[in-house]
């Protein structure tokens, strides 16, 4: 976890408030990662953020690296 925290990664619990923007609802401009299962614009903020949907080894990867990462490499 330290390595997540250090990378600037946000952890959250597995449930679906995250997924609706109630957690941390994403602005203008924002990107999110992450393993929801939809990305209607809107969805979780603004109509304006860019939400990339992954599986959870390329989401931790990419936490880990701060981008969007292959887990192959790690």
């Amino acid at each position: 976890m330290a390595t997540f925290a250090e990378a600037g990664a946000v952890t959250a619990a597995g449930i679906c408030g995250p997924c609706y923007g109630t957690f941390a609802p994403l602005g203008d401009g924002d990107v999110s990662i992450g393993t929801p299962t939809r990305n209607d614009p809107g969805r979780m903020g603004s109509e304006q953020a860019t939400i990339y949907i992954a599986n959870a080894a390329v989401v931790a990867a990419s936490a880990v690296h701060g981008r969007i990462t292959d887990p192959r490499g790690l």
